[in-house]
């Protein structure tokens, strides 16, 4: 009877063990899919902005809504950035218009992209309409 109750302790303990590998693994992979493996999760810095950029039209696709939240995002900051600077000082660098880019991950990026659409009002479709009419005007 000893004997019964020790094997199904070690069955037990045996369980355990395994699953805690197996969430370990898991755990693992999923980090490996969805953390820092991913260009959404890299920090955007002055000199990793255009590399970073390349890549996330590569991984996130071009036609992506994610890629136009991203865009809507930068340029919302550029803009806002780039006047509250030129308002302040005669000599606007360039970095002053990227002040609130640098730092940030793509993803905070994106989901920015989607609060800033959704205050002022635009949608992802007007968005991308205004982003091809500008494009068609500059090709020849």
């Amino acid at each position: 009877m000893a004997e019964q109750q020790e094997g199904k302790k070690n069955n037990t303990m045996l369980y355990i063990i395994i699953a805690v590998v197996a969430v370990a693994i898991i755990a693992v992979v999923l980090f490996m899919v969805f953390g820092k493996s991913s260009v959404r999760g890299e920090t955007i810095t002055a000199e990793n902005y255009e590399e970073l950029l390349k890549k996330a039209e590569a991984e996130i696709g071009k036609d992506s809504d994610d890629l136009y939240y991203l865009s809507y995002a930068m340029i919302y900051h550029m803009m806002q950035d780039g006047l509250a600077s030129a308002s302040s000082q005669e000599d606007l660098s360039e970095s002053d218009m990227y002040k609130n880019i640098y730092g940030k991950t793509l993803n905070q990026l994106i989901d920015e992209g989607k609060q800033f659409m959704s205050e002022n009002n635009v949608t992802i479709e007007q968005f991308k309409q205004q982003v091809n009419d500008s494009s068609s005007l500059f090709s020849y």
